[in-house]
């Protein structure tokens, strides 16, 4: 997945929290009787729809586009590579999770799309290289990089590469293990202090 994809839709996902405090909307909208929880839970609303919308628009292109260019369109055709349309929606939550944490945790849009590159780019990859590789494919990004290598299609036959025929069930579990734990930090975290 290509990395452009991800940082717009944490762009937006961390410009969108951070407004909230820098423009003091989310302790008026407490003030205003919403509850702590309630406030979180529309967040993360917030994202799983964004990343449902970004999920829509990849399959209804993908079936646009398969359906102009393959000759013969059945039902098992079109099924056939499915799983990696659920697989690509876990892969955007769970980088929209990462955002959300460092945009709840530090409440700066700045601070936090900085942050947010440097453990992209610089952090995870000096953790990766540091690690066993077996240890290093547990790493956030990693995992979710893992998660949709590159489907294996007729182009790349064509060159005699072969990437994953299916979707990493270990690397599906992580990402999930990762999107709870990123979340529920950002509950217990924001119940406990001041908006």
């Amino acid at each position: 997945m290509t990395l452009t994809l991800l940082a717009f839709l944490a762009l937006i996902v961390m410009v969108f929290i951070t407004n909230e405090f820098t423009y003091k909307t989310a302790r008026q909208n407490v003030m205003n009787g919403l509850s702590r929880a309630d406030f979180l839970w529309s967040k993360v609303l917030f994202m799983l729809n964004l990343c449902l919308v970004s999920t829509l628009i990849l399959l209804l292109s993908g079936l646009i586009l398969g359906g102009m260019t393959t000759e013969e369109l059945s039902l098992s055709v079109v099924m056939e590579k499915m799983a990696f349309i659920p697989a690509y929606f876990l892969e955007l939550f769970t980088f929209c999770s990462m955002a959300f944490l460092i945009a709840m945790t530090l409440k700066r849009s700045g601070l936090s799309i900085g942050l947010l590159a440097f453990y992209y780019y610089i952090l995870e990859p000096a953790m990766s290289f540091m690690l066993p590789d077996p240890a290093a494919r547990y790493l956030p990004v990693e995992a979710m990089s893992n998660l949709i290598d590159i489907p294996n299609s007729a182009l790349m036959k064509m060159f005699g590469i072969n990437f994953s025929e299916s979707v990493s069930i270990p690397d599906a579990i992580t990402c999930l293990i990762y999107c709870f734990l990123f979340i529920g930090i950002v509950f217990l975290a924001q119940t406990k202090k001041d908006l």
